[in-house]
């Protein structure tokens, strides 16, 4: 009988310790540290108690103690006292010894061996619980007791926050990384966190109390999850929206999908704005943006690439060569569709995709026009499959076909690619066969004295790893950049490491904001200053009703500005093109008006090219984010716009816009 006993409650022991071992290892795995009832290592602990309370079952399951309920329960409450007391490292195993007395010696050897097992883990786990639990009541304590100083709050520790936190520009500001659950104790990512003197808290980022701090805080929801990303902003906002008592906030929400700029536009928060509005929008007034890290990685590293340079050297020719349209792919091209678009500076386009048919449709979505208008000289090159010998095949082309020989000439003239196709080994030898590939269609003979300015291309390729950025591409250390075993450099730029993505330099840009906002009321401004060169001859009620007019009309774009994530983009692409003007020559040239008159609204030749060229520029960046032409109509919703043609078609007010 005590050896049958023995025998079901260890193994239902140990079956209730396997169980619950696995869900907890499952849960640490998922990762999912905000959503779940209780963390991994309370779970582990929940199940060790059920396995210790059920061995302790066979030394009090007699039949002498069955006669009723009142009997059944004794022995039970003594058994949870016992788990407990073990817990506490207060429990004597002589109670394991004597229920296992006169059971099958081998079942009773092994019976008391597992049970020494749970003698050892159950204390530890508590001692690990406790631990946990002062650690994160001291972090609390430091967290509310530094009021004056600034805040920066991460929403999950991973990669891409300690990428963040290591870059903030306040070296003396307190950094809190909150969802840290005690499963992460022994993690690098922990000891990192360590080292840069961060607060790590258990408790969701919407759940921390930061309405009482003086000083300034920013939110950056930076989890894997973006819908979860999106959710904790509208909370954060709508809350911070409802109290408004506290400003000085910004909140960062990471999120590549467009339809998180969609729910952030659609948050109603009028009292924030409103208080914003009162204190002239400072950096002391709440801010809420969306972060898309791709599209901020190209809008930063695209003006470092001298790209109206790199045409001037090539006769005026900028021949782009994009070798995967996926997310960063895609991001480059349109980019520079619109960026380099200046009068006399000839753009050509190929793009090369493994996916057949997939470049034609997404373009056909995003951009209807860019194909179909005729302006724009763009090459589709569907089914290449640049990892095996697909850009061979095209560029090295040497049968009849006379369609396949022009494409051969036009891929041979590329003085700029861009490669991304997902992987960073993959990119980096894809890379490198372009630069062979390019080298043999131009005759190039190179050496170690190849110097950069010598390439008949520039080469950029997306590595996400910093280690092999860090090795790869260091233009200050030639013996750092990529080379053959003949010490011959390949020239090949790498961007797109995760310190550079995720760095607050690059998500947010305090100078190049302020000048957006300049170039979205440009309009306005102009306007006020008619209205006070006319002030003498208006009749008085007239001025000032024009005035208020104004004043309420830049007001409410000021709104618009802070608000809606198209307004800041795209006078954010303004200020990127107008920065031109200072290195480039055709540019520097017409940038000087010619006459006295305000050059918003001038008409000498030099004006009148510059705003040629903005127009340019804005009908490409237009239909890049979808609008098409449609005479005579305005419509925003359908992405239909009546100034998407040629410049002598435009009346002399939109001229003057431009």
């Amino acid at each position: 009988m005590k050896t049958a006993l023995l025998i079901i409650f260890g193994l239902l022991s140990f079956g209730i310790a396997a169980y619950f071992s696995v869900c907890a290892y499952k849960l640490h795995k998922a990762g999912k540290k905000y959503k779940q009832l209780l963390s991994a290592m309370q779970v582990l602990t929940v199940g060790i108690f059920i396995s210790v309370f059920a061995i302790f079952i066979p030394y009090h399951y007699t039949a002498c103690e069955l006669g009723g309920g009142v009997l059944i329960l004794r022995p039970l409450l003594i058994d949870f006292y016992n788990t407990v007391r073990i817990f506490l490292l207060n429990a004597e195993f002589s109670l394991i010894v004597d229920s296992a007395d006169g059971a099958n010696t081998v079942v009773s050897l092994l019976f008391c061996g597992y049970a020494a097992v749970l003698y050892v883990v159950a204390p530890a786990l508590t001692f690990g619980n406790v631990l946990s639990f002062f650690k994160n009541l001291q972090g609390l304590f430091r967290f509310r007791l530094a009021k004056d100083k600034k805040c920066y709050i991460f929403s999950e520790l991973n990669e891409r926050s300690l990428a963040l936190a290591k870059s903030v520009p306040d070296r003396d500001a307190i950094l809190v990384f909150t969802g840290v659950t005690t499963v992460e104790e022994d993690t690098p990512l922990l000891s990192q966190a360590r080292d840069l003197k961060a607060i790590c808290l258990k408790r969701d980022i919407t759940q921390l109390d930061f309405m009482s701090k003086t000083a300034p805080v920013e939110l950056f929801l930076v989890g894997q999850d973006e819908s979860e990303n999106v959710s904790r902003a509208v909370q954060l906002t709508t809350e911070l929206n409802q109290k408004n008592t506290k400003q000085n906030v910004k909140i960062f929400v990471f999120s590549t999908k467009p339809g998180a700029g969609h729910i952030l536009d659609s948050l109603d928060y009028d009292n924030l704005l409103a208080y914003a509005d009162a204190h002239k929008y400072d950096e002391n007034c709440f801010k809420l943006r969306r972060v898309d890290e791709k599209r901020q990685l190209i809008l930063n590293a695209v003006p470092k690439m001298k790209l109206l340079q790199l045409a001037e050297k090539h006769n005026k020719t900028l021949s782009v060569l994009v070798v995967g349209l996926g997310s960063y792919g895609t991001e480059f091209f349109k980019m520079l569709v619109w960026y380099c678009q200046v009068e006399g500076c000839k753009l050509q386009f190929n793009l090369v995709d493994k996916q057949e048919g997939y470049m034609e449709a997404l373009l056909k979505r995003d951009c209807p026009e860019l194909l179909t208008s005729g302006e724009y000289d763009i090459r589709l090159f569907s089914g290449v499959d640049a990892q095996l010998s697909g850009l061979d095949d095209l560029l090295l082309y040497n049968g009849d076909d006379e369609k396949k020989q022009a494409d051969a000439r036009r891929l041979g003239e590329t003085n700029l690619a861009f490669v991304s196709l997902g992987d960073d080994d993959v990119n980096i030898e894809v890379s490198i066969r372009l630069r062979q590939l390019l080298d043999r269609v131009n005759n190039v003979v190179a050496d170690e004295d190849t110097t950069w300015e010598k390439e008949t291309a520039d080469i950029y390729s997306v590595v996400f790893d910093d280690r092999k950025t860090d090795i790869l591409y260091k233009e200050s250390e030639p013996s750092r950049l990529l080379k053959n075993h003949k010490e011959i450099p390949y020239h090949i730029r790498f961007i797109g490491s995760l310190s550079s993505q995720f760095s607050y330099a690059n998500i947010y840009d305090e100078a190049l904001e302020a000048a957006a906002y300049d170039n979205h009321v440009g309009w306005v401004k102009v306007e006020m200053d008619e209205c006070e060169a006319q002030r003498k001859e208006l009749p008085p009620e007239t001025y000032a009703s024009r005035k208020k007019a104004l004043n309420e009309k830049e007001r409410k774009e000021k709104q618009k500005f802070e608000k809606y994530e198209y307004f800041r983009v795209s006078s954010i692409a303004k200020e990127l093109y107008k920065r031109n003007t200072d290195v480039y020559k055709v540019l520097r040239q017409v940038s000087g008006c010619k006459q006295t008159a305000d050059p918003l609204v001038c008409d000498c030749t030099n004006c009148t090219t510059r705003k040629q060229n903005e127009h340019m520029r804005w009908n490409a960046y237009t239909r890049v984010i979808g609008y098409s032409y449609k005479d005579g109509i305005r419509a925003d919703r359908a992405l239909l716009h009546d100034n998407l043609c040629d410049w002598e078609q435009l009346n002399n007010k939109d001229r003057q816009k431009d």
